[in-house]
């Protein structure tokens, strides 16, 4: 039986959704250390990545201890988000990025015109549903008010999963980006709203359930939920699976897709020691797409 926390202390359900994607594909085999003698003329190979603040930076600083004997020594250069690293990967000045969903990524017109591809998804941080009176979103109430974050590309990821739960229909075609207007069907009558905060100023633990005494549910990404105290895993009603497009990548240049510094990263990045670490640290609130 899982742990029941906070939210659920305060009347909060707290049913989790998902597997999390922790399905059966196999992990991949991690490539061996290099030669010694290899090792010690050449000495380690430097791979730097770009990332952003948070559970992408935590990752790749546990991922450098996991790929040091294999012979990479993994540099880490974090900025608030992202700036700039998509720039500097394509002219070379670090090897990676890894600070994008895959929705962002594929509008970032600029890194494709630079000549980034997707080596690889990463985790996925995901976007969820709160309620402190609905265990679940199949007995969401006709009428009830359902509030959504007000950034353009947040709010799309929420009616997309409130799609997912048979909650609404989108209009045909507006795929991943959809806004209020493709809410084409409705059959509960859910009055849709806005989060009374930003990405700038997420909410605090009082703020959410001075608002969850009025919402029936409030759709909360990532950041906004741990900010609130939340565990995604363990207090949301309804997640979004850990194969989710959101789910984060790893972006290289085109012509460094088929390095061998980048198996071995990946290699590593998806191994048995990692799944553990990730589970242990987040308990399946950020969500394998592996």
């Amino acid at each position: 039986m899982r742990r029941r926390g906070w939210l659920a202390g305060a009347g909060f359900a707290a049913m989790g959704v998902g597997s999390g994607g922790t399905g059966a594909a196999a992990p991949m085999r991690a490539a061996g250390p290099l030669p010694a003698a290899a090792s010690r003329a050449e000495g380690p190979r430097v791979v730097r990545i770009g990332t952003s603040p948070g559970p992408h930076a935590e990752i790749l600083a546990h991922l450098r201890t996991l790929v040091a004997p294999s012979g990479l020594d993994l540099r880490l250069d974090v900025r608030p988000g992202g700036r700039g690293v998509n720039a500097d990967v394509a002219r070379g000045a670090l090897e990676a990025a890894c600070f994008e969903d895959g929705v962002a990524f594929a509008d970032d017109r600029d890194a494709r015109a630079a000549g980034l591809v997707v080596a690889a998804p990463t985790v996925c941080l995901p976007m969820g549903l709160y309620s402190r009176t609905r265990p679940a979103p199949a007995v969401l109430r006709a009428g009830d008010a359902v509030l959504l974050p007000t950034a353009a590309a947040a709010r799309a990821r929420a009616l997309v999963l409130l799609h997912n739960f048979g909650l609404l229909g989108l209009r045909d075609g507006s795929g991943l980006h959809a806004t209020l207007q493709d809410v084409v069907a409705n059959a509960r009558g859910l009055r849709l709203g806005g989060v009374p905060w930003t990405a700038e100023a997420p909410p605090s633990r009082a703020s959410l359930l001075a608002v969850l005494d009025r919402a029936a549910v409030v759709a909360l990404d990532f950041s906004a939920a741990t900010s609130a105290g939340l565990q995604p895993a363990r207090d949301a009603i309804g997640l979004e699976d850990g194969r989710s497009p959101f789910a984060g990548v790893l972006a290289v240049r085109r012509d460094r897709a088929g390095d061998a510094w980048l198996a071995r990263l990946l290699a590593a990045y998806r191994g048995a020691p990692m799944k553990a670490w990730l589970l242990a640290r987040w308990q399946e609130s950020v969500r394998r797409p592996w």
